[in-house]
């Protein structure tokens, strides 16, 4: 199990002290059966995981969390990051 100790290590491992820009590339759910924080009666998890990584990222960095539609992925199993933005969705 991951504790908030554990999860805390982990990012200082991965995040260098002199990284402007942080690019968080993980499915974040994925992790969700491993986690075993404590949690205050009305905490979220998912808010609980993100504050932590907003801590150890901090105000003077910039932390990018990209995203995008499975729809493309679910069709083709392939992700493109030149074809990011659905061409028949519009934005």
């Amino acid at each position: 199990m991951i504790d908030e100790k554990v999860f805390l290590q982990s990012l200082d491992e991965v995040i260098d002290k002199e990284d402007k820009i942080i690019v968080l590339y993980s499915g974040l759910l994925n992790l969700l059966p491993k986690i075993n924080f404590n949690l205050y009666k009305n905490e979220n998890i998912v808010e609980k995981i993100l504050s932590l990584i907003e801590y150890k990222v901090g105000k003077e960095r910039t932390l990018i969390l990209p995203s995008f539609s499975g729809e493309e992925f679910k069709k083709k199993k392939k992700f493109d990051i030149d074809r990011k933005i659905e061409k028949k969705k519009k934005i």
